[in-house]
């Protein structure tokens, strides 16, 4: 019967088989064999140890072969717990199946441990009743010890398989792990941390981690990013901080530091373990994420065409690394590439538009096709013109709107193949950006033309519209009026010629017609006073919004208080003209729609800014929710809002139902 190595742990392998020759000396029995229960479903029953004194003592591994009759026997024994079993002459049992061979006598007992057999140890002879009871008992006891060195030999075995295990499971990480003693010396270290330091165990086991890590000769004191190795020996918590590392070119690389103490079985830490992790890549993720939201929001902020270009290109700089970079519009008029923007290494004096009609030139080629160009090797590529010789790779996208390309986004290199795949996404997804912001710039811009030719438009209205109340106010002061006057004396000078034969009807008629020319000429002054009041060219607005007040408080029944301070120096007549027309057509919608029982009018004056504000106690409205009922409210807020914008300044309204009103105007002084 042979041993076989099916996974036993190779210490209790040798163990059992130095018991095994000791029984066999001690005892000068024949045959001694030690068989244990086995993991393996294949291989139930282990044979560990045996010796024979009549064959040479066997030690070999690895032989597999099915079971005998004999081990079988063996497999039922120990899988039932079994006791121990004595059999005194072999020839006299016929059912027993012998474990070795030419043996008359066989003690078999159980190597048991809490219950749970493990095994068994059977002990042959040539001799028939070779055992009494008190070799039983001697060969149990020796079961017994032989049980509990078989357990501890596999807590040893677990303990060092749990060892490797997590051996293995550390030298996976990436993070760089050491562990270090009271005296800060490394005790052990990872594949890791190995191959970062390119050192070996050897070079490293026993020195202290600073000087392996940071090559110093003392403790590290950075109290700005304190050692979390030392704060683990000192709080008995766990610490993690970062750290960056310079090379001799300045190139930094960033670290996630981290420490946990270990501790005894008294709770005292004895050592700590550190764990250095590689975050360059995220913290440049992170500086790339920062720098392309900072571009979003510039972007976003921005109304000019050639600001967002020059960002585009920082924004370019910062993300990939290179110190070349051009943004390139097209001019459809002059057919021809302008350069908006650069990086200041990319600065040409001498080429600052490319014409679209050259048959050579990356930047053209794209702004024709719109498809990307990218020249792992520019000197090798004929398509190439050489802007500067230390050129080595370059990277050409189009700006594209829709399918129309408005311009080229180009980056160059000294480095061959300096672009990879990831820059050139990010450089495709700045261009569409780039795209994007450009076109919306130049769209604002335009909208921005518009407004200020309508905005320049409705104050020569304006001014055309003042002018001719000015000459129809006058017209009606210089030639009806004094139409009207002469008219009144003609008929005084009737009425008093008249004869007493003919003053019953005529006399009443002419003083009905005094009357109606009196109504009249009262009319036409109010009139008159409408179209331009004189006031307000001969006091200023305070004083025109003060006679207007009153005029329109008499006729709405409405309590109207004037506050405030005349500008000094006044504002320019079109801004007077204005700011007193949008009280009237404040005052007016007050009338029609407030239900107010006082109105305010207030003139605030500081070192910019003049604002009128019209606020009324009335039945408010939501500005947001104007109906269809509300149209003619709408058109006179409509209108108050353009006469303010007509002289550079701004009306807003702000109500609520139930809140009453306020309109606020500001006019740049």
């Amino acid at each position: 019967m042979a041993i076989r190595d099916v996974g036993m742990p190779a210490l209790l392998v040798e163990q059992m088989q130095e018991a095994a020759e000791a029984v066999c000396r001690r005892f000068g029995y024949d045959d001694v064999l030690i068989a244990l229960k086995g993991d393996d479903a294949a291989e139930p029953v282990c044979v560990v140890a045996a010796v024979s004194d009549r064959r040479q003592s066997f030690r070999q591994t690895g032989e597999k072969r099915r079971h005998s009759d004999a081990e079988g026997q063996l497999l039922e024994w120990i899988g039932s717990g079994g006791e121990a079993v004595l059999v005194g002459d072999i020839s006299e049992e016929p059912d027993h199946v012998p474990i070795f061979p030419d043996a008359r006598s066989e003690l078999v007992v159980p190597i048991a441990r809490a219950g749970d057999c493990l095994g068994t140890l059977a002990i042959g002879s040539v001799e028939p009743a070779a055992f009494d009871e008190t070799t039983v008992v001697a060969v149990q006891t020796l079961a017994d010890h032989l049980a509990v060195s078989i357990e501890n030999a596999r807590e040893c075995e677990r303990a060092r398989a749990d060892c490797e295990y997590f051996r293995t499971m550390v030298n996976g990480l990436q993070d760089q792990v050491m562990v270090i003693d009271v005296n800060d010396r490394i005790i052990d270290v990872n594949v890791a941390f190995l191959r970062q330091m390119k050192s070996t165990r050897d070079e490293v086991i026993g020195r202290p981690c600073y000087e392996v890590v940071y090559g110093r000769a003392e403790r590290c004191d950075d109290t700005e990013a304190p050692c979390p190795l030392q704060e683990a020996w000192e709080s008995g918590r766990a610490s993690a901080t970062f750290h960056t590392h310079y090379d001799q070119e300045g190139k930094g690389t960033h670290f996630r530091v981290s420490a946990l103490p270990l501790r005894d079985q008294e709770g005292k830490v004895v050592r700590v373990i550190g764990a250095c992790l590689d975050v360059t890549a995220e913290h440049r993720l992170e500086e790339k994420l920062g720098t392309i939201y900072a571009l979003g929001r510039e972007l976003v902020l921005s109304r000019e065409a050639r600001e967002i270009a020059g960002a585009v290109v920082r924004a370019a700089e910062q993300l990939l690394e290179f110190r070349v970079c051009h943004l390139w519009v097209i001019d459809e008029e002059r057919r021809v590439l302008v350069c908006w923007a650069c990086t200041p290494a990319g600065e040409m004096a001498d080429i600052s538009e490319l014409s679209l009609d050259s048959e050579r030139g990356i930047c053209v080629i794209v702004a024709r096709s719109g498809e990307a160009v990218y020249l792992p090797d520019s000197s090798q590529d004929p398509r190439y013109v050489s802007g500067r010789s230390a050129t080595r790779s370059e990277l050409c996208v189009a700006l594209k709107v829709g399918d129309r390309v408005i311009g080229v986004l180009c980056a160059e290199s000294e480095e061959v193949d300096a672009f990879g795949e990831d820059d050139r996404q990010v450089f495709s997804a700045l261009a569409d950006q780039a795209a994007l912001a450009i076109e919306n710039a130049r769209l604002f811009e335009s909208v921005m033309q518009q407004r200020e030719q309508l905005r320049a438009l409705a104050l020569q209205l304006a001014e055309a519209e003042e002018a001719e109340r000015q000459w129809l106010a006058r017209e009606l002061h210089d030639q009806v009026g004094q139409n009207l006057a002469a008219l009144g004396i003609n008929l005084n000078i009737i009425r008093s010629q008249l004869q007493d034969e003919v003053v019953g009807v005529v006399r009443a008629q002419v003083d009905d017609s005094l009357v109606l020319l009196e109504q009249t000429t009262e009319r036409i002054r109010d009139l008159m006073i409408d179209l331009r009041p004189p006031v307000l060219d001969d006091y200023g607005l305070l004083a025109a919004l003060r006679w207007y007040g009153e005029q329109w408080a008499s006729r709405a029944d409405v309590v109207v208080s004037v506050e405030g301070r005349e500008p000094e120096p006044r504002l320019a007549p079109a801004a007077e003209a204005a700011l007193f027309r949008i009280a009237q057509e404040a005052l007016t919608n007050v009338a029609k729609h407030a239900r107010a029982a006082t109105v305010g009018l207030t003139v605030e004056v500081d070192g910019t800014t003049v604002r009128l504000i019209v606020a009324d106690d009335g039945v408010g409205f939501d500005p947001t929710r104007l109906g269809k009922a509300d149209v003619r409210r709408g058109l006179g807020l409509l209108t108050m809002t353009e006469r303010a914008e007509a002289v550079g300044g701004q009306c807003h309204v702000e109500s609520r139902p139930g809140s009453g009103t306020r309109v606020v105007v500001a006019v740049a002084r």
